[in-house]
């Protein structure tokens, strides 16, 4: 039986929002691209670590059944705060 309970430390590349006000974020990491579900809207906890270009470890329960994976815990390890300026104002300047 597989184990539903992950750990994985990587780098949070895009984070998007959902019409519920949810997250998704897509987190690379050894094992590869993952798509994380963050539920909790913007009074989750887990919402610091919703941020592109942060280092982090985290905790996720894969689901069984679909193919989400679901935040439950993070570790912030760095947050690269001069690569997040850079990038918005490359994004500002290119009209993304």
């Amino acid at each position: 039986m597989a184990e539903r309970n992950e750990r994985h430390k990587g780098l949070v590349l895009h984070a998007r929002d959902t019409a519920r006000g949810d997250r998704i974020i897509d987190f690379l990491c050894d094992e590869g691209l993952l798509s994380l579900f963050l539920f909790g809207g913007p009074k989750s906890t887990l919402r610091s670590a919703a941020t592109p270009f942060v280092s982090a470890e985290i905790e996720a329960y894969r689901d069984r059944r679909s193919d989400f994976i679901k935040l439950t815990g993070v570790n912030i390890l760095e947050t690269y705060e001069g690569i997040q300026k850079s990038f918005s104002h490359m994004q500002t300047a290119s009209g993304a």
